[in-house]
């Protein structure tokens, strides 16, 4: 038997590795990763940190191997492209800095392929503070110019989709893969293929009712099924009367079948996301998720979409989008049979709930909400672990606020996160704020972390590139409970996981129990995001760290303390084990993979 145990988790666009050592290795400096395909040679994989030194780490270091520059961790994503029978083995790295050598491995691992069944997730890479997104910025400095110089109000959705349709590969014939197909990811092209599927058969048609619309590919697909398509369209995020969605509805009219839900006042949202799909004049399947039909919503904000193969599903998504066109511009949509405000099925072991907002109740009973109580329910209730991605949840009575406690009753559960607009950690309700979970932590940190190193001009302000971006960076609605317990849970939708989204906006939450693939495909996720932000929040300097604690604001607890300095790099040492052998909150994410008693 192995002296480290190695498990690989296979989610929708990574493998996820998690391993552990039953005690500390003397003179270990960490961990390398090799990876072979097809039983072909081992490969190891690259690392981005090497040893420390005088001053602070490199972020854009050139790559070495894994066993040159190891990980000083037990947890590692890998998002390479890999075509064939892919495996991996962790092996222990000893000896010096200068003179690494191999120690005890592991055995070899292959990933198994998650089986969806009726519920498939989709997820896009949507996250361009990312390294590969700034090479695609220096291979295009003209395109990206003037993507910088729109980055609000009209054509900027344009200037995104012209960098989107980029070759990867500049001077690559048409039809090669494009920057908007790696940003896109599965999610961009499960949208894309839904319109095609639907153009193709006669026999299809589709009730969407969308927040956001805008793109030349959405717009024109959704105007390709003609009276196939029912649409009902919001105003988006209006402001004094403004609609969004003007230009998009403009060039529909007269194509589709187009009804517009144009709520008011400032603040309040048609929000919803979704589409059913019904075949020979039947609801066949659902899709819902956080994703906007935009650029921006596709390829430029971690997002996630989710199709529902059940006609049930697809029954309850039917009436509220008839009881939505129904209500007009009303608010709360009068109640219209059999729409209803939640549903439960139950099916193979799965529960899908399924929840409309608004609920007819003022917005100071919406801890009462019928979604909110649900769902909070089932936070603190968690067993392992909790992961979620939010954006501007609010606080009292949210999703985030049950989460925050419930960590802090129990320290031993295994919490990561990301927040958009946290109120644990903004100051003078900074809409850019960045908020991670980390245990029964709130961590603020600075707006830097979400801009890619090579777009952030000189003398210019950082606030608002690409559009908005500060608020949106983190737009998915997720939360994932137990994923490798006895009753996993996901929940996501548009719903902003808050009192606003219970009481005010049209919303929809899905909660889906007892799918441990699903569950585990979309804690992968959430574990991308993550780590993505918490490197860069880490490789940032102790004094921007600072300016964020500074400015955290105290009312929803207190965040944790910035550093007195900066992380210099990997320690030349083996004390880097001891977090996680002492007992600390570090040892609860192995147990959470399950590698660790």
């Amino acid at each position: 038997m192995a002296a480290l145990d190695l498990r690989v988790y296979c989610g929708a666009d990574s493998n996820f590795l998690a391993w552990w050592s039953p005690a500390k290795i003397d003179g270990c400096l960490g961990y390398g990763i090799k990876r072979r395909i097809d039983g072909g040679a081992p490969e190891p994989l690259t690392a981005y940190v090497g040893f420390g030194g005088a001053g602070p780490v490199q972020a854009n270091a050139d790559g070495q191997p894994s066993t040159k520059w190891p990980f000083q961790r037990f947890t590692w994503s890998d998002f390479e492209p890999h075509p064939g029978t892919v495996e991996y083995q962790v092996v222990a790295i000893v000896g010096t800095p200068a003179a690494p050598t191999e120690g005890s491995a592991s055995d070899w691992v292959a990933p198994a392929p998650p089986e969806f069944g009726d519920i498939i997730p989709y997820f896009n890479f949507g996250t361009i503070s990312s390294r590969w997104f700034s090479t695609m910025a220096a291979i295009y400095p003209a395109e990206f110019d003037t993507l910088r110089k729109k980055v609000s109000g009209a054509g900027s959705e344009q200037a995104l989709a012209d960098v989107l349709n980029l070759p990867q590969v500049k001077g690559a014939p048409a039809g090669s893969p494009t920057i908007g197909d790696k940003m896109g990811g599965t999610l961009r092209q499960r949208v894309h293929k839904l319109l095609a599927d639907a153009k193709d058969d006669p026999a299809t048609e589709i009730y969407a009712a969308l927040f956001e619309l805008a793109g030349d590919d959405l717009v024109e697909g959704l105007a390709a099924l003609g009276a196939r398509c029912h649409l009902l369209l919001a105003n988006g995020t209006h402001k004094d009367n403004k609609d969004e969605n003007a230009e998009a509805a403009a060039a529909l009219q007269g194509k589709v079948d187009l009804k517009r839900r144009m709520l008011k006042p400032n603040g309040v949202f048609a929000h919803n996301k979704f589409v059913v799909v019904c075949q020979g004049g039947k609801p066949t399947w659902a899709w819902s998720g956080s994703t906007n039909w935009t650029p921006h919503g596709l390829c430029s904000q971690a997002n996630n979409g989710i199709e529902i193969r059940d006609p049930d599903v697809a029954q309850a998504y039917f009436d509220a989008w008839h009881r939505l066109a129904a209500a007009g511009d009303a608010t709360p949509p009068p109640q219209q049979p059999p729409a209803q405000e939640q549903y439960h099925f139950a099916k193979d072991g799965l529960t899908t709930s399924i929840f409309f907002s608004p609920h007819k109740m003022a917005k100071a009973d919406g801890a009462k909400s019928p979604d909110l109580v649900y769902a909070n329910a089932l936070i603190r209730g968690a067993k392992q672990g909790i992961l979620s991605l939010m954006l501007d949840p609010g606080w009292a009575g949210s999703m985030l606020q049950a989460i925050r406690e419930t960590a802090g009753a129990n320290q031993d559960l295994y919490v990561r996160g990301v927040v958009n607009s946290d109120p644990t950690v903004m100051a003078k309700k900074d809409p850019t704020a960045i908020g991670f979970l980390h245990g029964h932590e709130a961590v603020p940190s600075n707006y830097d972390i979400v801009l890619p190193a090579q777009q952030k001009q000189d003398g210019e302000p950082i606030d608002d590139y690409l559009g908005r971006l500060g608020i949106v960076v983190v737009h998915s609605k997720l939360i994932v409970i137990d994923p490798l317990g006895d009753r996993p849970v996901v929940m996501t939708g548009s719903h902003n996981m808050g009192v606003k989204a219970a009481t005010q906006n049209d919303d929809n939450l899905v909660i889906i129990e007892g799918d441990r693939d699903l569950a585990v495909a979309y804690a992968l996720n959430v574990m991308s995001v993550f780590n993505h932000f918490w490197w860069r929040h880490n490789m940032a300097s102790p004094s921007k760290k600072a300016a964020a604690a500074a400015s955290t604001a105290q009312a929803a607890g207190p965040a944790t303390a910035a550093p007195a300095a900066g992380w210099t790099g990997l320690r030349t040492d083996d004390g880097w084990q001891d977090k996680f052998y002492d007992g600390g909150s570090e040892v609860s994410e192995a147990r959470f993979w399950g590698v660790a008693p």
